[in-house]
């Protein structure tokens, strides 16, 4: 991901993400968690003051649309409507639901929180074997 040395590192069968998030917390850190399966697939959880703000996951886990579909707050069309719109002029989704007038900012906000907590969630299922690195006051997202 980076030329840049970690700050600490390590395995999730060592230590297991929920201690580090802990610590993360504890410690009001700042900076980005990579992990790397043994396949190669990264992940990455951004802390901002010991709070995770952003994660991406190798794979899709939970699309800002569909959470919000979910949530009974749009309907299947406009999310493929304003996805589509999104996509043609490279912007986020959430910023293509606001423009359409589809969505306001605290139900985007409250499916974003959503979107981030299932991918939380996702991560402490990864094998042990995936190894961390943890770099501080840096965001690769």
């Amino acid at each position: 991901m980076s030329s840049l040395l970690p700050t600490a590192t390590g395995t999730l069968e060592a230590t297991p993400l929920l201690n580090l998030a802990i610590y993360v917390l504890d410690h009001q850190l700042t900076g980005t968690l990579v992990l790397e399966e043994s396949d190669g697939q990264k992940h990455a959880v951004y802390f901002l003051n010991g709070a995770a703000t952003k994660v991406r996951t190798a794979a899709p886990i939970a699309f800002l649309g569909q959470v919000i579909v979910e949530h009974g707050s749009i309907t299947e069309e406009i999310r493929g409507q304003t996805f589509a719109e999104a996509q043609a002029s490279q912007t986020l989704h959430g910023a293509a639901l606001l423009a359409a007038g589809a969505v306001d900012e605290f139900t985007l906000r409250e499916a974003l929180r959503e979107q981030i907590t299932r991918k939380l969630l996702y991560l402490p299922g990864l094998p042990g074997e995936t190894v961390y690195g943890y770099y501080d006051h840096i965001d690769f997202l």
